[in-house]
């Protein structure tokens, strides 16, 4: 598990699978998301896409170094259960580039649940994930 400072508060990202599949076999991208308040960890939760083939990049299993934009301040807003959320990128580099660095949003029921600037262990290119959302 990451380190995180113990002033952290908020949901951070903190890890990406490409290397799973689900129980009919399909390839999955899996997010993990680690929600902390002042450094104690309080839930966990995943995001989970059947669009793996949506994210390119050479590192299949990832640590993400997550600096937070916009973070829920309690558990209480973040649903347990989400069918309609969504993971992006939001570069201005051309889709081409693969960046180690990029801005990524989380959309849970429509509405913005998160942004963070997330440093990735290889460089990913642009994505944009349809998926649902699970507190483990």
């Amino acid at each position: 598990m990451p380190y995180f400072p113990s002033h952290k508060t908020g949901l951070i990202p903190a890890r990406m699978r490409l290397d799973e599949t689900d129980e009919f076999g399909n390839g999955i991208a899996r997010f993990t998301f680690f929600f902390y308040d002042d450094g104690a960890l309080e839930a966990s939760y995943d995001f989970t896409s059947l669009n793996v083939s949506e994210v390119s990049t050479s590192g299949i299993d990832q640590r993400l170094d997550s600096a937070i934009v916009v973070t829920p301040s309690s558990t209480d807003s973040i649903p347990l259960v989400e069918k309609d959320a969504g993971l992006q990128t939001l570069s201005d580099a051309p889709p081409t580039s693969a960046l180690q660095t990029q801005t990524v949003s989380l959309s849970l029921g429509g509405d913005l649940a998160g942004k963070w600037t997330i440093t990735f262990e290889v460089p990913i290119h642009e994505f944009n994930l349809d998926g649902w959302w699970v507190k483990l």
